[in-house]
């Protein structure tokens, strides 16, 4: 990020200098693009379109912004002119496949990405993105083998782990799960079988069996990579932190260069859980360094600083992820209580409200929710939270015991009431 804001600020200004050609304006849109400031890469994107209306470059990286900026037309029309000029290129198709998604033009976003993953087999986007359209159209069976492809050229972010468990348990309520179900048939001889497997196993909570799949996979290939991440991600979801840093360290020793900002916050993580938070912090620092704007990263380490009792930089970490993602239930609930811990009751419940809409099987949201309600005398409102929150998972000691003192304070209230 240093190296992006030294070259923002010399470029911008030369700019107030009248110093720069459409090459070094075209440069500095993508520099504020890259720190997330998409308002002014736009603007500056108008600039170098207008002094040179024909690059087809300006186009893309302005559709580009577009998309991140919620201007899915703006984004389609200029990507379309990127097309027309000559740049059609696996990352037009897929930037404008995504456009059209948002705009609810499944045909069009599902023919965008066929071309995207026809042009570059490997774009592990593209295949996200286009199972995505699938499920949105209906063919769980083709969402769910997308995300298997994606999976197996690298292994799946959290949140796209969970997406690929939703669309195998939607496939397992279908017609059609057992004829298209993606463990049908692996090869359990091969590592590339075995891994597939692990994947399925993991995607429907049998975490030992994923994890002795992948075990068998790493005897017959061990200088696979994708295989030790796997096997990290499944020992950190079995609580097995040491032994998952093991396998981040051989990914870190092998080759620096492969998924480093994931790996360096799954090994933040583990860190974090041992007990070494300074490493820890660290490691989200660097991995925030080398992508900015990496809302994921940023709301995990924005979750550590608060139980590091870090109030002021986990708001600024949770404020940060959701400019990158504005939805994201569970930010929301993370800022929902640092700002419930600051004692900034009302915004604390906006948020807390925003994430329940977003999420309304989430006990967790729920529980939070009926905390602040009773901070702010809500008795009813907090007894009402509980007991929706209980329907989805049982309480806790702690929670139970703050359900009890609400019911008794609006006991006492209807009785000074009746008086």
């Amino acid at each position: 990020m240093g190296d992006h804001v030294g070259a923002l600020g010399y470029l911008t200004e030369a700019d107030s200098l009248g110093q720069l050609d459409v090459s070094a304006v075209q440069q500095l849109g993508a520099l504020h693009s890259a720190v997330g400031d998409m308002a002014t890469a736009v603007a500056i994107f108008n600039r170098a379109a207008a002094m040179e209306p024909s690059n087809a470059r300006i186009r893309q990286l302005r559709g580009a912004c577009k998309v991140t900026f919620e201007d899915a037309t703006g984004a389609v029309e200029d990507l379309n002119v990127a097309i027309q000029l000559g740049l059609d290129d696996a990352s037009t198709y897929c930037l404008r496949g995504f456009a059209n998604m948002e705009l609810g033009q499944f045909e069009a976003a599902l023919a965008d990405l066929d071309q995207a993953v026809a042009q570059k087999p490997d774009q592990i986007q593209a295949l996200v993105w286009r199972a995505e359209v699938n499920s949105k159209m209906g063919r769980i069976p083709d969402a769910v083998a997308d995300m298997d492809l994606a999976h197996c050229i690298k292994p799946l972010a959290h949140d796209d782990q969970q997406t690929c468990k939703h669309y195998l348990s939607l496939l397992a309520e279908s017609d059609a799960g057992a004829e298209h179900s993606p463990d049908a048939a692996p090869d359990m001889s091969s590592a590339e079988g075995l891994y597939r497997q692990a994947h399925v196993k993991r995607g429907q909570d049998d975490l030992v069996g994923a994890l002795s799949a992948l075990d068998q996979a790493i005897q017959l290939q061990p200088e696979d990579l994708r295989f030790h991440q796997e096997h990290a991600n499944v020992q950190m979801q079995l609580s097995k932190y040491a032994e998952a840093l093991q396998d981040l360290q051989i990914l870190i020793a092998t080759d620096s260069t492969w998924d480093t900002v994931n790996v360096l916050c799954m090994s933040s993580l583990c860190k974090f859980e041992l007990g070494n938070a300074k490493e820890a912090l660290a490691d989200m620092d660097v991995a925030l360094w080398i992508e900015p704007c990496n809302a994921v990263v940023q709301q995990e380490r924005g979750i550590m600083k608060f139980k590091l009792d870090d109030l002021e930089g986990a708001l600024a970490d949770e404020n940060a992820a959701l400019q990158e993602m504005p939805d994201c239930a569970r930010t929301l609930t993370w800022r929902g209580t640092t700002l419930c811990f600051m004692g900034q009751l009302v915004a604390a419940l906006a948020d807390l409200d925003r994430a329940n809409a977003l999420s309304p099987d989430d006990a967790e949201t729920l529980c939070l929710r009926a905390t602040v309600k009773g901070e702010m005398g809500d008795w009813a409102g907090m007894v009402e939270d509980f007991d929706e929150a209980e329907r989805h998972a049982p309480l806790g000691p702690c929670y139970m015991q703050q359900r009890g003192h609400a019911r008794n304070m609006l006991s006492m209230s209807s009785k000074l009431n009746a008086v």
